[in-house]
């Protein structure tokens, strides 16, 4: 399919506690829904894709391409939203792109001068996260890693003492608010229900379609977790 810049992209991400569905025409949203994940099943998955293609007022065979969200997150969501995005992708010869989840939660941001780091809620109290500057475009300086919140913080406070960074934090977590405001940096922090946007994965996957940087429908692979030298820092 040749790359144009004005075909329909239908956006899903499961990886989150909120699940987002959308469909774009470029970058202009036509429809998207956000729902908790714990309803989302393979077949409520199709029937909320067809009713947003219906309320666009297109079909499966009008969509050019996917935006899928391939994690961190939940194991049984990622594998979801990627089984639907790959059958889609090859019976309809689509251009599709695995999105990494927090950076598609980071460039929401961008603009602003502090770094960024989105938290999602990992197993056993931890968070898998990642480290952002949004000012000059989107661009990770620290990969995505699972983490004790306390050491990211210490690790953060070591290497970027001069730096302001904007947490990203699930409401379901507001208790570890008080982790990062006794935090001796100077932080500040936003509290939410952390999912990303579809507008978000449709920008990203338009970013990666100019750069020629697609993917094959077979060769995305889940992040369900990379181990990453930030990681190894910290854990030492």
């Amino acid at each position: 399919m040749p790359l144009r810049d004005n075909i329909y992209v239908l956006a899903i991400d499961t990886s989150t506690n909120i699940s987002s569905i959308g469909v774009s025409c470029g970058n202009k949203p036509l429809v998207s829904i956000y729902v908790d994940r714990g309803v989302v099943k393979g077949e409520n998955l199709f029937l909320l894709i067809d009713k947003l293609l219906g309320e666009a007022g297109i079909g499966k065979s009008d969509l050019g391409g996917i935006a899928v969200g391939v994690g961190p997150g939940s194991f049984t969501g990622i594998r979801i939203a990627l089984s639907i995005a790959k059958s889609m992708s090859y019976a309809g010869n689509l251009l599709v792109k695995g999105i990494v989840t927090m950076d598609a939660i980071a460039c929401e941001f961008e603009g602003i001068s502090f770094l960024v780091s989105p938290l999602i809620s990992a197993a056993s109290g931890k968070y898998f996260t990642a480290l952002y500057s949004v000012k000059d475009g989107l661009k990770r300086v620290e990969d995505v890693s699972l983490c004790n919140l306390k050491k990211w913080l210490q690790f953060l406070a070591q290497k970027y003492r001069d730096r302001e960074i904007l947490f990203i934090l699930d409401e379901r977590r507001r208790a570890d608010s008080n982790i990062l405001l006794g935090a001796s940096n100077s932080y500040n922090i936003v509290v939410f229900k952390m999912f990303p946007k579809t507008d978000a994965l449709v920008k990203l996957f338009y970013t990666h379609m100019l750069k020629e940087k697609l993917d094959d429908p077979f060769s995305i692979l889940p992040l369900y977790y990379r181990a990453s030298a930030a990681e190894e820092k910290i854990s030492k």
